[in-house]
């Protein structure tokens, strides 16, 4: 009778096998410090996001992850620049972050994960703005900013 009560990892592993991973998309800006960061959690397929994206008529970012499919193989956080063309003439240059979480469950592994990219992400972020060695409290305090935010929209 003992081998039909499964062992706790067994049990844990089951519990996430079956749960529905929420898709959600949502953007986060940088508090403090002008920017915006599109945050892509539970998708696991690049096409979707994209349809997703075109339906909403997201048409700017849409246009700004089809140039990067690359960027879409495992959780990261990535920042790249594109121009802006209006009627022909360039407009601006305009920075784009994303926040890619195939997967995302609200455990301790996720949650380092997120840590982990949201280091990366104020790293890229913050570098336009202040030396992040000389100022690196205001590191911490823009990673506990979005940690906070993006934590409480991932619930």
């Amino acid at each position: 009778m003992d081998n039909l009560i499964p062992t706790p990892v067994l049990s844990f592993n089951l519990m996430y096998a079956t749960m529905k991973i929420k898709k959600t998309i949502f953007w986060q800006n940088f508090g403090t410090f002008p920017g915006m960061m599109m945050i892509c959690s539970g998708w696991k397929d690049y096409a979707d996001v994209l349809v997703f994206l075109k339906k909403k008529k997201y048409t700017e970012w849409e246009r700004a992850l089809r140039l990067k499919p690359e960027e879409f193989d495992s959780p990261h956080c990535s920042k790249w620049e594109l121009e802006k063309n209006l009627d022909g003439k360039l407009e601006k240059c305009v920075t784009y972050y994303l926040l890619w979480l195939p997967n995302w469950k609200e455990d301790t592994g996720h949650l380092t994960v997120l840590a982990h990219e949201l280091v990366h992400c104020v790293s890229f972020h913050l570098k336009d703005f202040l030396n992040p060695i000389e100022e690196n409290e205001a590191m911490a305090y823009q990673h506990t900013y979005l940690m906070q935010k993006i934590v409480s929209q991932l619930k």
